[in-house]
């Protein structure tokens, strides 16, 4: 095997194997390391330090037009967007640039003690009056517990601006982290606003700390444990790792986008303008028919009580003397004035709601095609600059 002299696994102190990547690991401990690649035909790869980190540049995993042309899906889908806006986003150009973000590799080593809890059920007797009653008791017996921590995260951190804190963010989304950096190629390490130092203490030393905690978790099998000493080694690397973000910039809009992966993602920009016009005609549709809800509810529960009232009538008219054929009467002029009175504004309600949800149904179909027909000429607009 051969092997780079000076580089040395900062775990185990072995030899690391010669890097064909960006990363390294080492076949003794499983350590992972993030190794700059020789500038040049000879030069040494090296480890970055807190004080001098390295830099890998990521390109995007998309084409500039597939990045456009995502964006523009991404904006005709949001609800009630302007579609002139839509069709001025195909006439954007994308610029891009590096947005620095840091990644540690992170080495966890050293040994730990505690007090391992395990669960107990006994069966105790007790005498309540002249019976003997068997109940089940659940203990704690405690029992020391020691063990061995070598474990290697890749940790994110954030540089300090909202771009930063952006990718990082898409950073820890992404399956695998290794393979994000292994596409990286030697930059120059550029200025973040925040050092890698700070970022170690701002963030990832607790995200190392929840791993070494989890590491500890694992090799007590699940079980309750208290008061955890540890005595352990903690060691970082810092790789400034500068992902290419696109920039679109349409009116005083500016939307950025990245590619990680073959599907790319938005970072930001705010959302879209609005047609207040169709806004407007969505809410009078929607007002339409919560006043004709209004007005059925209001008959449903009006009938409802005037049909109460007048069996109630009856009864007592009929419950008095003579007054049998008075009470029919009653009720018969009582239902039919709720037929007459109520019948004819109930229908108008209702037929009226049916109306709005019709004409909304209509107006959506004919937003869906205007946006289709306005997202059809930006991706136009946009295949004729590439």
């Amino acid at each position: 095997m051969i092997t780079i002299s000076g580089l040395q696994c900062r775990a185990c102190g072995a030899a690391l194997p010669t890097p064909t990547s960006p990363t390294v690991k080492c076949e003794y401990c499983d350590a992972m390391y993030v190794v700059s690649r020789p500038a040049a035909a000879g030069a040494a790869a090296t480890l970055g330090t807190s004080d001098a980190p390295g830099a890998l540049w990521v390109p995007m995993r998309v084409n500039p037009r597939g990045a456009h042309e995502f964006l523009i899906d991404v904006i005709a889908s949001t609800p009630h967007v302007s579609l002139e806006f839509v069709r001025a986003l195909g006439g954007a150009k994308m610029t891009s640039s590096g947005v620095p973000t840091w990644v540690f590799t992170v080495q966890i080593k050293g040994g730990f003690t505690c007090l391992s809890g395990i669960r107990e059920v006994r069966q105790v007797q007790r005498k309540i009056g002249n019976n003997i009653v068997t109940e089940n008791v659940e203990e704690m017996r405690w029992t020391p517990f020691s063990g061995q921590i070598r474990t290697s995260r890749v940790l994110v951190g954030r540089a300090g601006d909202v771009r930063s804190d952006a990718v990082a963010r898409t950073l820890r989304g992404v399956k695998s982290l290794t393979k994000v950096i292994d596409r990286g190629t030697p930059w120059e390490p550029p200025s973040a606003p925040l050092t890698a130092r700070e970022a170690w203490k701002n963030e990832v030393a607790g995200l190392a700390d929840a791993e070494r905690d989890a590491a500890t978790h694992q090799l007590i099998q699940g079980d309750v444990y208290k008061n955890v000493q540890y005595s352990v080694e903690t060691s970082w690397q810092p790789t400034a790792l500068v992902v290419e973000v696109g920039h679109f910039a349409v009116d005083r809009y500016v939307f950025d986008v990245v590619a990680l992966s073959k599907m790319p993602e938005m970072l930001g920009g705010g959302p879209p303008p609005v047609d207040q016009a169709l806004v407007a005609r969505h809410n009078e549709l929607r007002n339409v028919m919560a006043r004709a809800g209004q007005k059925v509810t209001s008959f449903t529960i009006a009938a409802a009580a005037a049909a109460t009232g007048v069996v109630l009538l009856a009864w007592f008219v009929s419950n008095s003397p003579g007054g049998g054929g008075f009470a029919v009467a009653v009720l018969c002029l009582g239902i039919g004035g709720l037929g007459i009175g109520g019948r004819q504004p109930y229908i108008a309600a209702r037929d009226a709601k049916e109306r709005a949800i019709d004409e909304a149904r209509r107006n959506d179909g004919s937003v869906d095609e205007a946006r289709v027909a306005a997202v059809l000429e930006a991706k136009q607009r946009a295949a004729s600059q590439y």
